[in-house]
């Protein structure tokens, strides 16, 4: 890295100019001071390096209306370049509103919400099958595209064809894509002052290693779904209450409605709960039945299994064997009925 600066991408390459048919649809230049994760100060840029990082992601991933991508990133898993152009319009059809133009979750709708829509730029997704670190799966956002998000602003797209789904999936990747290029230039160009061309192929480069490596890391039990049976439910329910395993009424309460001592409040900094957002987060209520990462048993099993990335709930691989996880899974998929009858009683 850092042996030649960009010519013709950066210093010889201009915004695009308006035509006689009106102004193309263009990304928005980097904030002034980008989010980059909880707990870190944003990366801040001045004027001449947002335009610098803008012309590099326009030379390399195009426009909202003509996307394209590197080479390295034609490379992931299920990702197909020949949809994005139908992605981006069926994008801008059904999802800007709410996660805006470039991914960033802060379309003209969001403000609205709550919870806030996924900003796709950092790459961090809630509701995967992979392990912790990983990223999601092409089959990972299109089981979310066809579930929705239980609880959320965030529909089933079941009824549109198969064809606009997969399109979708592989515009999701291309703003998450594009997003963590971004974060990446922009961190080198904010040590370095410059960037050259090694710095743009290791970026592309690694986020596409990324992607491409998460098929290897599902998540997968090493034994079989326990029997849904009072007795599995009651061993689940002592995992659940037993501080020194799952410990989850710590968060989610005694009851599992989500009002357990550290659900406001985070033990380890004496902080309210946020998530990888900066947004204020709760324990969900597992009483109601909604779960926005899906109620199938292997979804609660991956959950519980690796935590909910992106927010304060932890994974428990290496507190739980495999067995005892699926014991938990049990008590989950009970508590609704359990809370149905303790709500009826009251």
């Amino acid at each position: 890295m850092r042996r030649s600066v960009l010519v013709a991408v950066i210093a010889g390459a201009v915004l695009p100019v308006v035509g006689c048919g009106g102004p193309p649809l263009q990304f928005p230049l980097p904030d002034a001071e980008l989010y980059v994760g909880p707990d870190q100060e944003p990366l801040k840029l001045t004027a001449e390096q947002r335009q610098q990082i803008w012309r590099i992601l326009d030379a390399q991933f195009g426009t909202p209306d003509q996307p394209k991508v590197p080479d390295p990133i034609k490379e992931i898993p299920g990702f197909k370049t020949e949809r994005l152009v139908e992605g981006g319009r069926a994008y801008r059809k059904l999802c800007m509103h709410c996660h805006g133009l470039d991914g960033d979750g802060d379309g003209p709708t969001a403000p609205f919400l709550n919870p806030r829509p996924r900003d796709y730029r950092p790459g961090v997704f809630k509701f995967t099958s992979t392990a912790v670190g990983a990223k999601p799966t092409w089959d990972d956002l299109h089981y979310t595209l066809v579930r929705g998000a239980p609880g959320t602003a965030m529909p089933s797209f079941r009824a549109y064809p198969e064809e606009t789904l997969a399109a979708l999936v592989d515009y999701v990747i291309y703003l998450s894509v594009r997003g963590q290029v971004e974060r990446l230039l922009a961190a080198t160009l904010t040590e370095f002052d410059e960037l050259a061309d090694e710095d743009i192929e290791d970026a592309i480069t690694l986020v596409a290693g990324q992607w491409k490596a998460a098929p290897g890391a599902v998540v997968q039990p090493d034994s079989d779904k326990a029997p849904f049976t009072m007795e599995s439910v009651k061993r689940g329910r002592e995992l659940f209450l037993a501080s020194d395993k799952g410990n989850c009424a710590a968060c989610h309460g005694e009851s599992g409605r989500g009002d357990g001592p550290s659900a406001e409040v985070d033990p380890n900094t004496g902080q309210p709960m946020r998530d990888y957002w900066g947004f204020r987060i709760r324990p969900t209520d597992l009483t109601t039945g909604l779960l926005r990462g899906g109620r199938r048993p292997i979804d609660i099993y991956r959950r519980i299994h690796t935590g909910v990335k992106g927010t304060p709930m932890p994974g428990q691989a290496g507190n739980l064997s495999s067995d005892e996880i699926w014991d938990l899974v049990n008590f989950v998929l009970y508590l609704p009925y359990q809370g149905a009858q303790a709500r009826a009683s009251e």
